[in-house]
């Protein structure tokens, strides 16, 4: 595989999960060492030719077009204390650990989300591309040269196992959360419609004098499927323009994982230093990215 893109919030709030409380110095660095433990499980597994790591900005666009889009209950003073930890981890690998180790392409665009970003990159750069990610909206992108993986499946999707699960075309996956809406980010579908009825609506095998049919066809229904389609279809189309420069990747440098690992206390990683440099060829400077 060429180039792996990487949802990097995705990764992080994985990170955050699933391990216990890390501390350097008073500061949390659970995160920071969960998301570099994955990003090198990666590297080892899959061996791609360079490595993309797409955020997710703060602020979002789409939530102009709909307010209650990804609205969370309000917080407590406890979790939002908590979502800070993780929040600050997310903010320093991305401003801070990846652009030290030396990595170039490494994006966040205020209003977008990492699948916008994403999207963006595999239909205007042809390469083969492997994104790992938990995030489904991401489905619609699957084709001949690009698949997914699942980090908590752990398993490769490709286009011809998304087609044969859902037997829907990866570029009508945006149609059928239009539809069915998508609870995870709170957008309402069409009333008394799901994923199910969505694909039979959009296969052609649901009656005309079906209930559901009836709602989709009618100008509410049509008017529901208009605004989520703005939504659920990706990359989000904003005025302004969204434009991502791919870099080439230069040769890593050992010394910098080597400081980075000193600094952050992480000496597992620095006894496994050889396997590192090894699965990141870093050997004599030579790195065919």
């Amino acid at each position: 595989m060429n180039k792996m893109i990487l949802d990097c919030g995705n990764l992080c709030h994985i990170a955050y999960h699933s391990l216990p409380e890390m501390n350097r110095f008073e500061k949390s660095t659970a995160v920071i060492f969960g998301f570099m433990n994955l990003l090198f499980s990666y590297q080892e597994r899959f061996k791609p030719r360079d490595l993309i790591f797409c955020w997710d900005s703060r602020k979002s666009y789409r939530k102009i077009i709909c307010p209650t889009y990804k609205l969370r209950p309000e917080s407590t003073d406890e979790e939002k204390e908590e979502k800070q930890v993780l929040y600050d981890q997310m903010d320093e690998i991305r401003t801070k650990v990846l652009p030290f180790l030396g990595f170039k392409n490494n994006f966040m665009k205020t209003g977008y989300e990492a699948d916008d970003l994403i999207a963006h990159i595999v239909r205007n750069y042809d390469d083969q591309y492997i994104i790992v990610s938990t995030d489904q909206d991401l489905y619609q992108l699957l084709s001949e040269d690009v698949c997914i993986y699942s980090p908590v499946k752990k398993v490769i999707i490709s286009e011809k196992a998304f087609i044969d699960d859902y037997g829907v075309l990866p570029n009508q996956w945006s149609m059928v959360k239009a539809l069915g809406g998508c609870s995870s980010d709170q957008i309402k579908g069409v009333p008394g419609v799901g994923e199910k009825t969505a694909i039979k609506y959009i296969n052609g095998i649901l009656p005309t004098h079906h209930k559901s049919y009836v709602s989709i066809t009618s100008d509410e229904g049509q008017k529901t499927k208009r605004k989520n389609y703005r939504l659920t279809n990706l990359p989000f189309v904003n005025v302004n323009k969204l434009d991502i420069e791919l870099f080439s990747q230069p040769p890593l440098d050992d010394a910098s994982f080597i400081n980075f690992f000193e600094e952050y206390g992480f000496n597992s990683f620095l006894s496994n230093i050889e396997q590192w440099k090894y699965t990141f060829n870093m050997l004599n400077g030579d790195i065919p990215f």
